[in-house]
């Protein structure tokens, strides 16, 4: 894989945090009716699966060697046991001086990571979630 520029990054960055803001919002349930509220079931929104994705990226990173990227990503996201802020860590990717600024295999490690998963969820659950 090819390196990004800080611009590239900084611009992919903008890009999944604008489909993580929508995704986050919409919501999916998993009974008859819309989500917000007509209908029964388990109502889940897309915001409840931060914490599987920011894990998701943290144990693929140390599957491929990117040791530094845990501590990376509790350093710029971490809001308490469990709970992260997806925004905030692609906020501080696209910083053109981040912490693993020298390290910016790692960094385009975690974007694509988290564009495989974003892309994923947004083409899997289109027509599924409900009230954007």
């Amino acid at each position: 894989m090819n390196t990004m520029t800080a611009a590239q990054r900084h611009a992919e960055a903008q890009r999944l945090a604008g489909l993580w803001s929508r995704i986050s919002r919409q919501h999916l349930s998993s009974g008859q009716g819309c989500a917000c509220g007509f209908g029964g079931g388990l109502i889940l929104q897309g915001a409840s699966f931060e914490l599987d994705i920011i894990e998701f990226v943290v144990d693929e990173a140390k599957k491929h060697g990117h040791v530094d990227l845990e501590r990376f990503v509790d350093a710029v996201s971490k809001r308490g046991p469990e709970r992260y802020s997806l925004l905030d860590l692609l906020e501080a990717i696209g910083k053109t001086h981040s912490e693993l600024e020298q390290q910016p295999s790692q960094l385009d490690f975690i974007l694509t990571k988290i564009k495989d998963v974003l892309e994923g969820m947004d083409a899997a659950h289109s027509g599924r979630f409900a009230c954007a």
